[in-house]
């Protein structure tokens, strides 16, 4: 698996967590049966007695730290692009957690295999998100800019270049950065879809590309997770 390229708070905490080797079975059939004891307690975890609590939350919590690096054993078996960055691995880090709680030795799998689809599923839902997030800013530039033009009535296929003084952060220069970013076709799948005074929807763009649906979606994709990367170790800088 290549390197990946981290911010330097997440390679510290990633490193940390080299210090905490997988644990043998039998420890870790010791410390979910403590954590068991503590969450299948009669009215719920919040109604143990303080000991049982206090060894299941030590218990739980030790499984999660000898587990960290599955971490980033999962996002780099993962086909979502870019680095990841410390907001997705504390979700991920949350979700260990969760499934630390839940682990089941008795149906006879590892933790390992029992919390990798916990950990898809939150790296999942963050790039969602920031991709997401990011769409909605370019929409909102757009509008923006679509208001300011509206007296000058630009031609079908004119682009704009959002204000400087524009308060979402993506100014005339914030933008060509983004897109000196992409590849050609992503750049024009961009362009097109977000960065036109009136955007074309994915059909049109597929015709004028000369691009399959699903091509079409992983360019935008792709070129979205670029751009929000980037914006991401910006604004970590």
């Amino acid at each position: 698996m290549a390197p990946l390229a981290l911010h330097p708070g997440l390679a510290d905490w990633l490193r940390a967590s080299c210090h905490y080797q997988p644990l043998a079975a039998s420890t870790v059939l010791q410390l979910a049966r403590r954590i068991q004891r503590w969450q299948q307690w009669p009215g719920g975890p919040g109604a143990a007695p303080p000991a049982v609590a206090k060894s299941g939350s030590r218990a739980r919590d030790h499984l999660v730290r000898h587990n960290l690096r599955l971490i980033v054993h999962t996002w780099g078996r993962m086909a979502v692009p870019g680095a990841p960055s410390a907001d997705a691995f504390q979700e991920a880090a949350i979700q260990l957690q969760r499934a630390a709680e839940r682990f089941d030795p008795c149906r006879g799998i590892t933790f390992a295999t029992y919390a990798t689809p916990w950990l898809r599923a939150a790296f999942l839902a963050h790039h969602t998100a920031t991709v997401r997030g990011l769409k909605l800013q370019l929409e909102l530039a757009q509008l923006e800019e679509a208001q300011l033009e509206n007296a000058h009535q630009p031609s079908p296929e004119a682009w704009w270049e959002p204000g400087l003084g524009s308060g979402l952060g993506l100014g005339a220069g914030a933008v060509r950065e983004l897109l000196g970013l992409l590849t050609p076709q992503e750049r024009n799948v961009i362009r097109y879809r977000y960065l036109r005074t009136k955007p074309l929807n994915t059909r049109q763009i597929a015709r004028r590309l000369a691009l399959g649906q699903g091509c079409l979606a992983d360019l935008e994709h792709r070129a979205l997770a670029k751009m929000q990367q980037h914006l991401l170790v910006a604004r970590a800088a």
